[in-house]
């Protein structure tokens, strides 16, 4: 693997620079097989995984670069998304190890070393285990272990290298992501369907509807802990197949997005579901997509999405639009990070002419603010 490979990217100029009332964006596409997956914390350094699995850094001074480790695409839910701390010096993945995908930390160029070697389990899928979030300081990263034969919520601390420590949970269960300060770990629990989960400062606390059910799998948290959004999956629901959550602390819950199931093909009928994967460090903008699953797992990326208080629950295009753009002919099929600040999001789709590619949006104001085209 090369320990650089520096590729073109192309920009369009979308909208005019902004100016009271008439807010702005940027487009940039990344010119090649690159899912973006994290933003570091000034959002000068964004990170993801290349079709063959290597991880990538891309900036605007640099384009892309290839940072080694990887595992196969087709891992890529499994294996975990590539992770950057909030100063971008600490990256975390995912990288082959005796040919099955582990939790990895970036040493320096293309080196990784993983977090930690179990036996591999069925029980945990195609994978042993992986790493999904890193909080801002890069001292703790969080995810998924082998424990007793099963996945664990596991969290790994870098301050003694790396450490891992099984977090308390039922059954199988995974941490998706951590807060800024690393206080709260939001994922999911079971038996059954994946059951929401915060574990704040260690403690596991349940995330509960309003009629005291539990919420679904937890998929992403705010900087202080305050603020968690996921998705609710249980196709004995034939009502409202899955939907989007978003959790306020002393407030409750709330559904955004859609919800329900579809019949795509002969007549079979699969829930649909949105699916949050990221959250800004206030809580006010939540991007990711919605899908169709197939036994709770993701078959089918139809359109990405971001939600704020303010605008409700938009298409990435509804977005553009909104911000005075000229909005490019895309197939914008997810939205994989936002920006701490709400105004780079980051995410992959088709472009005109087939192919799949990376893209990354620049907004000149948050996401969340009021713009001279909301509703």
């Amino acid at each position: 693997m090369t320990l650089r490979a520096a590729l073109c990217f192309a920009v369009l100029a979308l909208g005019a620079p902004s100016t009271a009332g008439e807010p702005g964006a940027r487009f940039y596409v990344l010119d090649a097989v690159a899912v973006p997956t994290d933003i570091n914390g000034d959002a000068s350094l964004i990170v993801g995984r290349f079709a063959n699995g290597e991880s990538f850094a891309w900036s605007l001074e640099r384009g892309l670069e290839s940072l080694g480790g990887g595992c196969s695409y087709s891992n890529f839910t499994q294996g975990g998304p590539t992770s950057v701390s909030a100063d971008g010096n600490v990256i975390v993945g995912c990288d082959l190890n005796g040919g099955r995908p582990h939790a990895a930390h970036r040493l320096s160029g293309s080196s990784w070393w993983p977090l930690s070697l179990q036996s591999y389990s069925r029980a945990c899928g195609l994978y042993n285990n992986a790493v999904y979030d890193l909080n801002a300081e890069g001292n703790l990263a969080v995810g998924s272990s082998i424990e007793d034969g099963g996945c664990r919520a596991t969290a790994w601390d870098f301050e003694i290298w790396w450490t891992p420590r099984v977090l308390p949970s039922v059954g199988f269960s995974r941490a998706n992501a951590v807060s800024r300060d690393g206080r709260t770990i939001v994922g999911f629990e079971t038996p059954f369907w994946r059951r929401g989960v915060a574990w704040v400062d260690g403690e596991p606390m349940p995330l509960l509807r309003d009629d005291g059910g539990r919420l679904g799998e937890a998929r992403a948290v705010n900087a202080d802990g305050t603020v968690v959004t996921g998705s609710h999956y249980d196709p004995r629901d034939s009502v409202n197949g899955g939907f989007g959550w978003i959790w306020r602390r002393g407030i409750g819950a709330q559904r955004i997005g859609s919800s329900g199931f579809i019949s795509p093909v002969n007549g079979a009928t699969f829930p649909a579901n949105t699916l949050p994967n990221s959250i800004s460090d206030d809580g006010t903008v939540v991007v990711g997509t919605f899908a169709r699953l197939i036994g709770g797992t993701v078959s089918t990326h139809y359109h990405a999405f971001v939600w704020t208080p303010s605008h409700g629950y938009e298409r990435i295009g509804t977005l553009l639009h909104r911000y005075g753009a000229q909005v490019p002919d895309w197939d914008f099929r997810e939205a994989t990070a936002v920006s701490a600040d709400g105004r780079v999001i980051v995410g992959w789709g088709a472009p005109e002419g087939g192919g799949l590619s990376g893209w990354v949006i620049v907004l000149d104001r948050p996401a969340a603010e009021e713009t001279s085209g909301a509703r």
